[in-house]
């Protein structure tokens, strides 16, 4: 969740650039709004957390070829 709305599009602009894109999040971050979104999850190559998202999470992962790490 990113706040700050400058710092949002500098992200994004790194996300474009970049040729793989992590996703750090703790697992108090899945299914919560996020007042600015930085990426489709289309441009998200691995989502990497603390702990287990749940069931459909993993799918949705492994559905849109996005490595899950915990």
């Amino acid at each position: 969740l990113d706040s700050n709305e400058a710092e949002a599009e500098i992200k994004k602009t790194m996300i474009r650039q970049a040729t793989e894109v992590a996703l750090l999040v703790d697992h108090s971050k899945f299914d919560r709004k996020a007042f600015v979104q930085l990426a489709d999850f289309s441009h998200i190559n691995y989502i990497i957390t603390d702990k287990s998202p749940g069931a459909e999470w993993i799918a949705f992962c492994k559905d849109n070829n996005i490595q899950l790490v915990w």
